[in-house]
C-alpha cells in the first residue's frame, strides 16, 4: 500500500507533471526551431531572414496595440470571474475583433502616406498573424491557470510546427523569386486557422458576444498595460526594426539569427514561469513571504546556471547549425542570453506587482526602459551595428530590474530582496569576462559549461520533484 501511495503523489505532484508536459512542448518546438535553422539560415539569404523577421516583429507590435493588451487580463479574471471565466474570454474576444478591424483599417490607410518597410500585402498578412497570435496567447494564459498541461502543451507546439514543416517547400518550389513569403504566408494562414478554431470552441461555451461589464473589466485592466506589453515589443523588437532601417536587412538577419538562438534560456525560463505563477499567486492569498522567498531563490539559482553553460558552449552549436556568413554574431551572445536572464529577474518583481494590481507601475517602467533603449539605439547602433543592438538591450533590462526592485522595497518589503540576485549577478558577470577570454578555447568552455550542468542538476530535481 505504501509503494501504491507513493505512486499516486507522484502522479498528482502537479509541478512534476507541468515541468514534463510545459518542458516537452519547450523544448520540442524549440528543438523543432532548431533543427530548422541550419535548413533556413541555407535556402533564405540574409536579406531575406532579414525581412521575415522584421516582419515577425510588426506582427509583435500589432498584436499588442491592436488588441488592446488584453491578454494581460486573464490572469486577473481568473480571480475575478473564476466562475464565468468562459463567458469573459468569449466577450472578449468579440471587442478583440472590433478592436482588429478598426485598428488595421486605419494602419493600411495611412500605410499610403507614409513608409513602414512593408508591402499591403505584408501588412494585411502581419495584421492576420497578429490577431491569431492574440487569440492563441490567450488560452494558453488560460490553459496555465487551469493547469491544463496537455492543451497548453499542444498550442505551444503545433502553429509553429505546422509553419515550419509547411514553409520549407514553398521557399524551395513556389516563392523561389520572393523567398521571405514562403516562411511568411504559412505563418500567417496557419495561425489564422487555429485561432479561428480556437474562438468558435470559445464562443461555443462562453455563449456571451458582448457584455458590458466584461469589455469594462477587460479596457480598464489591460489598458494601462498596452504600454508595458509594447514597451516589451519595442525592448526584444525595435532593435531589429532599427537595423534594417540604419544599417541593412542583411545585419538584421545575423541579428535576429542569433537572437533567436540565444534566446534559447526562454524554453527553461518559460517552464519555470507557468509552475511559478498559479503557486505565487495562492501563496501570497496565504501570506507565506518565506515559501516565496525561498522558492524564488532556488529558480533564480537554477536559470542563471542554465544561461551560464547555454553561453560557454554556443560558439560552436551557433557554428555547426549555421554558415560562417553568421558567425560574426558569436560576439553578440553574452548580451542577447543575458538579457534574456534579466527579464526572467524582473519577472519576480512584476508577479508581484501583478498581485497588487499595480498595473500602471508596470507600464510605466516598461515605457521609461523602452525610451531608454531606443535612445541608446539611436547614438550606438550607426556605429556599431548589431553588437550595439545587443548592448542597449541589455542596459535597457537593466535599468527595468533597478526601477521594478525599488517600487517593490515600498509595496511589500519582504518579499524577494536584493541579496537574491546579488551572486547570480557576479556569476553572470564572471561568466561573461570568461567567455570572451577563452572564446577560441573550446575544451576549457565546455568543461566549465558541464561543471555548472552538474552543480546545478540536484537542486532542479529536488525544486521539481517538491
Amino acid at each position: 500500500m505504501k509503494k501504491i501511495k507513493g505512486i499516486s503523489k507522484f502522479k498528482n505532484n502537479k509541478n512534476l507533471n507541468a515541468t514534463i508536459f510545459y518542458g516537452f512542448g519547450g523544448i520540442f518546438s524549440k528543438a523543432v526551431a532548431f533543427i530548422t535553422i541550419p535548413i533556413f539560415t541555407r535556402i533564405l539569404s540574409t536579406e531575406d531572414y532579414g525581412i521575415v523577421n522584421n516582419y515577425l516583429a510588426w506582427v509583435s507590435i500589432f498584436t499588442v496595440i491592436a488588441s488592446l493588451g488584453m491578454t494581460n487580463s486573464i490572469r486577473m479574471a481568473f480571480v475575478d470571474y473564476l466562475e464565468s471565466i468562459n463567458k469573459y474570454i468569449s466577450s472578449m474576444f468579440t471587442l478583440s475583433v472590433v478592436s482588429f478591424f478598426l485598428i488595421s483599417t486605419f494602419t493600411i490607410f495611412i500605410s499610403n502616406f507614409i513608409e513602414l518597410q512593408l508591402t499591403k500585402t505584408i501588412l494585411i498578412l502581419a495584421f492576420i498573424q497578429a490577431f491569431s497570435s492574440f487569440v492563441i496567447n490567450c488560452m494558453i494564459a488560460k490553459y496555465m491557470m487551469e493547469y491544463k498541461y496537455i492543451k497548453r502543451t499542444i498550442l505551444m507546439i503545433l502553429p509553429n510546427f505546422i509553419t515550419i514543416i509547411t514553409a520549407i517547400p514553398l521557399i524551395l518550389y513556389v516563392f523561389k523569386e520572393n523567398e521571405h513569403l514562403g516562411r511568411i504566408i504559412p505563418n500567417a494562414m496557419f495561425f489564422l486557422l487555429i485561432g479561428l478554431i480556437l474562438i468558435t470552441v470559445v464562443m461555443f461555451k462562453g455563449k456571451t458576444f458582448y457584455n458590458k461589464e466584461y469589455w469594462q473589466y477587460a479596457i480598464n485592466v489591460s489598458l494601462p498595460l498596452i504600454a508595458y506589453s509594447l514597451s516589451e515589443i519595442i525592448l526584444a523588437q525595435v532593435d531589429r526594426i532599427m537595423l534594417t532601417e540604419m544599417r541593412s536587412a542583411s545585419e538584421t538577419g545575423i541579428y535576429s539569427l542569433v537572437y533567436n538562438f540565444g534566446m534559447v534560456l526562454n524554453l527553461f525560463t518559460g517552464v519555470f514561469a507557468s509552475i511559478w505563477v498559479p503557486w505565487f499567486t495562492n501563496e501570497m492569498k496565504k501570506g507565506s513571504v518565506t515559501t516565496i522567498n525561498q522558492r524564488a531563490k532556488e529558480y533564480i539559482f537554477i536559470v542563471t546556471g542554465i544561461a551560464m553553460s547555454i553561453v560557454l558552449v554556443s560558439p560552436e552549436v551557433l557554428k555547426f547549425m549555421t554558415t560562417s556568413e553568421y558567425w560574426e554574431g558569436i560576439y553578440l551572445i553574452p548580451f542577447i542570453v543575458f538579457s534574456s536572464l534579466i527579464i526572467y529577474y524582473t519577472s519576480f518583481y512584476m508577479d508581484v506587482e501583478y498581485y497588487y494590481k499595480k498595473t500602471k507601475v508596470i507600464a510605466t517602467i516598461s515605457a521609461l526602459s523602452a525610451v531608454v533603449n531606443i535612445l541608446l539605439n539611436l547614438i550606438i547602433i550607426p556605429i556599431y551595428g548589431a553588437i550595439g543592438a545587443a548592448f542597449t538591450t541589455l542596459v535597457s533590462y537593466l535599468f527595468s530590474l533597478l526601477l521594478h526592485y525599488f517600487i517593490i522595497r515600498r509595496v511589500n518589503s519582504r518579499l524577494i530582496g536584493k541579496k537574491v540576485f546579488l551572486f547570480p549577478m557576479i556569476c553572470v558577470v564572471i561568466t561573461s569576462c570568461t567567455y570572451y577570454l577563452i572564446i577560441d578555447i573550446t575544451v576549457l568552455r565546455w568543461m566549465l559549461a558541464l561543471g555548472v550542468c552538474i552543480y546545478v542538476f540536484p537542486k532542479t530535481i529536488r525544486v521539481i520533484l517538491k
